[in-house]
């Protein structure tokens, strides 16, 4: 703080010093008034200057702090599409693995049907072939005793 203030005290001591030196062979007070009056203007036009800085730099703020809720909005709303369209990909594998399950009993059930159907296939034609001959002991029968089989068609019409 001595420091300081020494130092202040050397330089005003310099300006008085100069200040006397000066005034003996100085310049002329109107070219330093007019010197002072276009460092004044600068110094408004600077101050100016500044001020329109200092306001556009305000904008740019605020457009920086729009453009970051927005790109925090677009991030949000991508994140939010990544999980969905993961969430729809999980059940798609999911109704994938279902359909194919589906499809593999559709195909066993086939199978035991075709098989279940031979078998069916295989017992119509022996019942067939048994009727057949049942059919053909009938004829014969009919045929070897005619009488028999009259009366006793008669008396069935008769019971009715």
């Amino acid at each position: 703080m001595c420091q300081r203030l020494a130092q202040v005290e050397d330089e005003l001591k310099k300006f008085k010093i100069s200040g006397e030196a000066s005034s003996s062979q100085g310049p002329p007070i109107a070219r330093l008034q007019a010197d002072l009056e276009k460092a004044q203007q600068l110094l408004s036009a600077e101050q100016q200057k500044s001020a329109d800085q200092a306001n556009r730099l305000g904008q740019i703020e605020a457009q920086l702090k729009t453009y970051d809720r927005k790109l925090n909005l677009a991030f949000t709303r991508k994140q939010r599409a990544i999980d969905d369209l993961e969430q729809k990909n999980k059940e798609a594998r999911q109704l994938a693995e279902k359909l194919k399950n589906a499809k593999n009993s559709l195909v066993a059930e086939r199978e035991s049907h075709s098989a279940k159907e031979a078998e069916l296939q295989d017992q119509v034609k022996r019942l067939e072939e048994d009727l057949e001959a049942s059919r053909v002991a009938l004829t014969a029968y009919q045929e070897a005793e005619p009488g028999r089989f009259a009366v006793l068609r008669q008396q069935y019409l008769r019971s009715d």
